[in-house]
């Protein structure tokens, strides 16, 4: 049963982070309590896989998710959306979530170099899997990592994951966030990428 308190669940990460397989048994905790969750992708390729353009399809997907969300908020509701993050929209809906009293749970996914995702990409693409065009990857992978200290600022709860291994190893948490404060993992202590974005602008 879903708690007074009402509950935003953010999935945030560049393309080809792994977003969706990292979270995957995070959101069966919540399957329970019937949250709704807005995939982009996957809204793009149920309701507008009539547009050939990932882009144009992409776009029309971000407008519907973002009517959803509203209707959301507006009614008080607990949801969860995942999203590359790299624009200011899903900032600016942690800050209306805030102000209606939402708890949010944040989980940040990304890799050490955008490279990885661009391999990623290539090979979902030859499983059938929807392309992005490598500017537009990396461009996206720079921006949303330089908005990492902002996230977890604005979240309840927050984890950060490095999920560099592709399939090598397991995905590494770097940062824990709960009411009492941030913890750096030793793994997170080690990673590169961690100390070059976790900082305050």
């Amino acid at each position: 049963m879903e708690q007074d308190q009402p509950h935003l669940l953010l999935i945030v990460g560049p393309n080809g982070s792994g977003k969706s397989s990292i979270f995957s048994e995070l959101l069966a905790q919540y399957s329970e309590a019937n949250i709704e969750f807005f995939n982009p992708d996957i809204v793009g390729e149920t309701y507008f896989a009539d547009t050939p353009d990932y882009l144009n399809r992409s776009k029309k997907a971000i407008l519907w998710c973002g009517r959803q969300q509203k209707r959301c908020l507006d009614e008080g509701r607990s949801f969860g959306l995942e999203t590359v993050g790299a624009g200011c929209g899903a900032i600016n809906l942690m800050d209306r979530a805030l102000s209606g009293g939402y708890r949010i749970e944040l989980l940040f996914v990304s890799t050490e170099d955008p490279s990885i995702n661009l391999r990623r990409i290539e090979g979902r693409v030859q499983r059938g899997g929807h392309w992005v065009e490598p500017e537009l990857v990396v461009k996206r992978y720079n921006r949303v990592m330089e908005k990492l200290y902002q996230y977890v600022d604005l979240a309840t709860t927050a984890t950060v994951v490095d999920n560099s291994a592709d399939g090598k190893g397991k995905a590494k948490i770097l940062l824990k966030k709960n009411e009492k404060g941030v913890v750096v993992t030793p793994d997170g202590k080690a990673s590169m990428w961690l100390s070059r974005y976790y900082k305050q602008p």
